[in-house]
């Protein structure tokens, strides 16, 4: 399967790369129309930041955020053949998605709350399950330096699977995200970059959402991160990575048809 692009939709006042940008449906309609006419096949729908140094949501404001337009965004998206995905950790948010027949539950939390296991357990939906430290994310807090991080990743999978296997979930509903900035350094983001392949050697779809990143160049505002962020899609196209998440769909799309 060639790469697919994951648009990112985010109803946040506060996302390190593009809080705020939209405040109604229409707006968000049309974004995701964007999105989608640019090459995504999935829209990964936000309202917490994860961003370091961002204040978490409870399951009731993030619900507010996502209540008035939710419904709307996934059959428009429907509508123009696309999947929507929703990004949360919350069980209760997840399952109301779910009812509203979302196609994907991101867990950033990588199904460490049994509620999660639950509602995964409970549907049919697909599930992505990102490796964590810390939600928000947490710079101080990172995988020790003198572990391998693909070793580390791949004993956290097999406890992740068999906590989903032990509930009755089915592993090939699973899509792997070995989380790009979520208690990982810079080194350990660069590792996991140019080590893709042993990623995908796991068996699992693998996911990864390293757009705009700190890690990609510190010394630049989120949104001007861009060209090192095609950068790194293209090689991840290369090594056959099955989702890149990203902002700019339109730039990443043409980075990996060049390869082609």
């Amino acid at each position: 399967m060639p790469t697919r692009l994951v648009g990112i939709l985010n109803l946040t006042p506060d996302s390190f790369s593009d809080g705020g940008s939209y405040t109604d449906l229409s707006s968000l309609l049309i974004s995701c129309t964007t999105l989608i006419k640019e090459g995504a096949a999935v829209i990964d729908i936000g309202a917490e930041s994860t961003r370091p140094n961002a204040i978490p949501l409870s399951a009731k404001e993030e619900w507010q955020r996502l209540a008035p337009y939710l419904k709307s965004i996934i059959n428009h998206i429907h509508q123009l053949g696309a999947l929507a995905s929703l990004d949360s950790r919350h069980p209760e948010n997840v399952q109301r998605a779910v009812d509203l027949g979302i196609d994907w539950m991101n867990d950033v939390s990588g199904l460490s709350d049994q509620a999660m296991i639950d509602v995964a357990a409970s549907s049919h939906v697909s599930i992505v399950v990102m490796h964590s430290v810390s939600i928000p994310a947490e710079r101080t807090m990172t995988i020790p330096d003198d572990i391998d991080p693909i070793l580390y990743l791949k004993q956290w999978l097999d406890t992740c699977i068999s906590h989903a296997s032990a509930a009755g979930i089915d592993k090939q509903r699973l899509i792997f995200d070995p989380g790009i900035g979520f208690g990982k350094n810079v080194d350990q983001c660069w590792s996991l970059i140019n080590r893709a392949d042993e990623l995908k050697a796991f068996g699992y779809p693998l996911f990864i959402g390293h757009s705009r990143k700190g890690f990609l160049a510190p010394d630049k505002a989120p949104k001007d991160r861009d060209p090192e962020t095609c950068r790194v899609s293209a090689q991840l196209c290369r090594k056959q990575v099955d989702y890149l998440r990203v902002h700019n769909v339109i730039s990443n799309k043409l980075a990996c048809i060049s390869l082609q």
